[in-house]
C-alpha cells in the first residue's frame, strides 16, 4: 500500500469492495478479522502480481 501510495479505500477498490467498508482498516488494527470473501480477493492479487 505505502509504495504505491494507496489508501485502505483505494484497495478495498481493486479488490472489489467498497471504499468505505471499514472490515481492512479493522484488521489491520486487529480489531477484528477479514471476511473469507476478503482473504480470498486478497490471496489471488498477491497470487497475479507476484512478478511484480
Amino acid at each position: 500500500m505505502t509504495a504505491r501510495g494507496l489508501t485502505r479505500g483505494a484497495v478495498l477498490d481493486e479488490l472489489g469492495f467498497g471504499r468505505l467498508d471499514p472490515s481492512l482498516g479493522n484488521a489491520l488494527k486487529q480489531v477484528s478479522r477479514l471476511r473469507s470473501a476478503a482473504i480470498a480477493a486478497i490471496s489471488w492479487r498477491l497470487t497475479t502480481n507476484a512478478s511484480v
